[in-house]
């Protein structure tokens, strides 16, 4: 009676694990770019690399705390899917002189486009919803200069997820 009883169990949760890929496992590094368009969709953004192809982005904001992009090499290969919107990603914002339309290119549209500062003299901010350190629900907040590059990049909570009204958040 308990063989009959645990075989079926076992055998879906069998089917259900081998369908548990992740994009990264799906579509690795040299798969083409048609097949990543075809598996993912038309991109939210595709913007040239220098020396030829293209960054294609599968932006989940503003409702996902995800975004997919992958380099396509002008052979037409794939430098892999990967999950775009991390700590690691983020800090390299820090690194050199970005500008608005890098960092659109590099991690798609943000979830919000804001303004922040003296009135007469706002200062442009992008937030990106994530999961900092995989694990917090966290907003990612990308300040411009004048001239539209980063000038200061930090994360902090996401309102979206706070259920302490007193904020009046929620």
């Amino acid at each position: 009676m308990l063989r009959r009883c645990l075989l079926p169990c076992a055998a879906g949760f069998l089917a259900l694990a081998a369908g548990c890929t992740t994009l990264e496992q799906r579509l690795p590094p040299g798969t083409t770019g048609d097949q990543v368009q075809a598996s993912m969709g038309t991109p939210s953004v595709a913007c040239p690399l220098p020396g030829g192809g293209q960054r294609l982005v599968w932006s989940g904001q503003p409702f996902r705390q995800a975004s997919w992009a992958t380099d396509v090499a002008p052979d037409g290969r794939s430098s892999g899917v990967q999950q775009i919107l991390t700590d690691a990603n983020f800090n390299r914002l820090r690194e050199g002189s970005w500008s608005a339309e890098q960092v659109r290119c590099t991690f798609g549209p943000p979830a919000i486009i804001d303004a922040v500062g003296a009135p007469g003299h706002p200062q442009r901010v992008w937030s990106y919803a994530y999961k900092q350190d995989t694990v917090w629900n966290s907003l990612m907040f990308v300040y411009f200069d004048d001239a539209g590059y980063v000038a200061r990049v930090h994360p902090g909570p996401d309102p979206a997820y706070d259920t302490d009204s007193r904020f009046g958040w929620m």
